[in-house]
């Protein structure tokens, strides 16, 4: 039987869910090593970088959701130091709309919600 790498983070996210409620903690936003998240440019065509910063080495999972909320893409996947990071998501193929970034943590989740514009129309 195959094992991927989501598969893999899910479990120790679900073991690290559990162990936190166990502690007392219920991995709400308050209580995330992640300080900040974003992306740049806000209104993208082609392309957008998301940035976010941990107060702590973590495991991470940087997934982007389509307006449909169906996974599109992993972005980061696996143990990242304290600090920040940058990753590009590049949505060239993709039509206008919102789209979903989530960092999930050992200590919780947070999402950036993304806007990508209607290109110029090249067929004129």
């Amino acid at each position: 039987m195959k094992t991927n790498v989501s598969t893999i983070l899910n479990q120790y996210f679900e073991r690290k869910i559990l162990q936190a409620k166990k502690n007392g903690t219920n991995g709400d936003r308050k209580d995330l090593k992640v300080k900040t998240m974003t992306h740049y440019p806000h209104s993208f065509e082609q392309k957008t970088s998301i940035v976010y910063k941990l107060e702590q080495p973590s495991m991470v999972s940087l997934v982007v959701y389509n307006p449909e909320f169906r996974c599109l893409t992993y972005l980061a996947c696996g143990y990242r130091d304290k600090g920040y990071h940058k990753v590009e998501f590049d949505a060239r193929t993709l039509p206008a709309g919102t789209y979903v970034a989530r960092l999930r943590t050992e200590n919780g989740i947070i999402k950036e919600y993304m806007k990508k514009a209607a290109g110029p129309d090249l067929a004129s």
